[in-house]
């Protein structure tokens, strides 16, 4: 969600929150359950070969839909913002990691995030039609704000509409699942290498002019799988900003700067290119600096901006594939647990009681359970976490993993807007993300579980 233009985003949240602080009720909140041990997942076997496959779908919808991330709109169904076509496509993108008889498989979607409700029934299709243990499968979005509504939230709140359209949330469910076979079928010996980096001049925190304590994570990382011959079969790319360059005024359907990433990647290198988002909460957005050293005044409209943006990264992001190197590892190591958080969130509780909102939530008061999943691939690390995370935290959740590189996964296995520590959820300056937030140890409990979750 976007915190860069607070009046086009925050008209029907300070409405609903109005309602809810006249029926919010006190309550103790319950204490949190022992640690659950770390499970290690799936069947170890050393000195097999690694394959790697890459499969993709087209998942744009074949007519107006609510889009997702930007406005709050009132009364009747024409206020919503319908999309009007269809820019550039969007994407279900899959990649595959079959190592003796340790799976790995990753989808991620253009779409501004999808929840539990909608994931946990969709890995089991995926675990199903692939044969890979569900816990070994890794579903995230983009966060692009010019996808269908996927949440709930772009409908209308008075009368109380959702914004979710039940016919493309069937087909972007297949089209990811006929992505993942592929991937799956498209599988072939692979060398895996990475390359690690940094870039923070294409994004910035719009926290920091008030905050001297504001952060960003900044590493740029890609993992890049080679066939037998020298050809590359994928990369997968991540690093950390939202994708949000044009705003609300557009109804073409869009990647935003991801979509001119990938194809930008594609001018450079074959095979498929797959990027996932990282730490982009409290809120990392676009440099707007770097774009107007670069587009005059007023001229950023019209995908000028995401276009820059998208073919700037491209162009590191190739520039630092030059530098990888081999990734040795026997086995692809999978660690989960659930890490719990007292859900204290009355605007969510309201708009599921209204019916706007699809996530699955406790009773006030009472503790949400979220998934986090570790991977080790020798030196290459992977974290999830199930929204927009404050970069400091993400700094941390690196630290925890270990290893040489990391791939944080943001917007993944859940959907629960930003995650602050606790510091920013009872700072004034960050109410808005804390209208988003589920509660105020969400962050720091992450952190914990990933110390937990610890290779090393």
């Amino acid at each position: 969600m976007n915190a860069r233009r607070p009046r086009r985003g925050r008209l029907l949240i300070a409405m609903l929150a109005a309602l809810v602080a006249g029926c919010a009720t006190a309550y103790a909140p319950a204490p949190l359950a022992p640690w659950e041990p770390a499970r290690e997942l799936g069947v170890l076997a050393a000195d097999d070969e690694l394959r790697v496959g890459a499969g993709r779908a087209d998942i744009s919808p074949d007519h107006a839909v609510p889009l997702a991330g930007y406005g709050a709109f009132l009364g009747a169904p024409e206020h919503i913002r319908w999309s009007r076509g269809v820019h550039d496509p969007l994407y279900a993108d899959a990649l595959y990691f079959e190592k003796g008889a340790d799976r790995l498989l990753l989808v991620t979607f253009d779409l501004v995030g999808v929840t539990a409700a909608d994931l946990d029934p969709l890995r089991d299709d995926l675990a199903r039609e692939t044969l890979v243990d569900r816990d070994r499968i890794i579903v995230s979005s983009s966060h692009t704000h010019h996808a269908p509504d996927t949440l709930g939230l772009w409908g209308t709140g008075f009368p109380p509409r959702s914004g979710r359209d039940e016919r493309y949330m069937t087909f972007m469910k297949r089209q990811a699942v006929l992505a993942a076979k592929t991937a799956v079928a498209n599988r072939r010996p692979a060398e895996l290498l990475v390359a690690v980096g940094a870039d923070a001049e294409l994004h910035m925190n719009i926290h920091d002019v008030h905050d001297p304590q504001a952060t960003l994570d900044d590493a740029l990382t890609v993992l890049i799988a080679k066939d037998r011959r020298g050809g590359t079969i994928a990369t997968l790319t991540n690093w950390s900003c939202h994708a949000t360059c044009e705003s609300m005024p557009n109804r073409l359907v869009s990647a935003d700067w991801v979509g001119y990433f990938r194809r930008g990647m594609a001018a450079r290198s074959p095979g498929q290119h797959i990027y996932v988002n990282g730490a982009i909460g409290a809120s990392v957005q676009p440099n707007d600096h770097y774009r107007d050293a670069h587009i005059r005044p007023g001229e950023d409209q019209n995908f000028r901006w995401a276009k820059l943006l998208g073919e700037s990264l491209a162009e590191k992001t190739a520039a630092l594939m030059a530098t990888a190197r081999p990734v040795p590892f026997d086995r692809i190591e999978v660690r989960r647990t659930m890490v719990p958080t007292h859900f204290e969130n009355t605007l969510y509780d309201l708009a599921k009681k209204m019916g706007i909102l699809s996530m699955r939530m406790p009773k006030m008061g009472e503790v949400y359970r979220i998934e986090a999943t570790a991977v080790k691939m020798g030196p290459v690390r992977f974290g999830t976490f199930p929204g927009e995370l404050i970069p400091n935290l993400g700094l941390d959740i690196r630290r925890s993993v270990g290893g040489e590189a990391q791939v944080l996964v943001g917007l993944s296995q859940d959907y629960l807007g930003y995650i602050l520590d606790e510091q920013r959820y009872r700072d004034p300056r960050y109410g808005y993300e804390k209208m988003l937030c589920v509660g105020p140890d969400l962050g720091v409990n992450l952190v914990r579980a990933y110390a937990a979750l610890g290779f090393e």
